[in-house]
């Protein structure tokens, strides 16, 4: 029988390899500090969804809501607009039903100013979404308890079908 073999070149050897890395370097044990306790409250993870999608922040949220109020004053839909370059002192006015019910002086006030609806929509936003993180936080965990229980029950049935075949009665003759 043959046996051949290959020497391996000295670049793979770390005395010559001249400062070069190794090929795969060593993994490093690591050390737990007998310092940090175990805490008694339960650590939830972090959901799954976090960071899906980039967060709206508050300068991209105020550019949607001018690029939607520009849109909505092409369409003239949006009346009574104060037309100031100042993004804080623009104001939208109230666009409901009983506005015609209202003096003539309290219909020209506006009752938001661009801030403080970027702070409403911000707000909101942001209760949607740890709402629908929530939503599918459950729906998730819902279905990792499905997929566990099945889990088990075939394994109890597998380890059920194998204990009777173990414990049947063989007849040798």
């Amino acid at each position: 029988m043959a046996c051949a073999t290959l020497k391996r070149s000295l670049e793979f050897d770390p005395v010559h390899s001249h400062g070069r890395p190794s090929k795969r370097q060593r993994c490093q044990p690591m050390c737990v500090s007998p310092t940090s306790s175990p805490k008694s409250e339960p650590i939830t993870p972090p959901s799954a969804f976090a960071e899906v999608c980039p967060k709206l922040t508050p300068e991209m949220m105020a550019a949607t809501i001018r690029e939607e109020v520009q849109r909505l004053q092409r369409r003239r839909q949006l009346n009574g607009l104060s037309h100031d370059t100042d993004g804080s002192s623009e104001a939208l006015e109230s666009l409901s039903s009983t506005s015609s019910l209202l003096s003539p002086s309290t219909m020209d006030k506006p009752l938001f100013t661009f801030r403080q609806v970027g702070i409403i929509c911000e707000r909101m936003l942001h209760e949607r979404e740890v709402q629908i993180r929530e939503e599918y936080d459950r729906a998730l965990n819902y279905k990792l308890s499905e997929q566990y229980e099945a889990f088990v029950k075939f394994t109890n049935d597998q380890l059920q079908k194998q204990f009777q075949a173990n414990t049947a009665p063989s007849c040798k003759y």
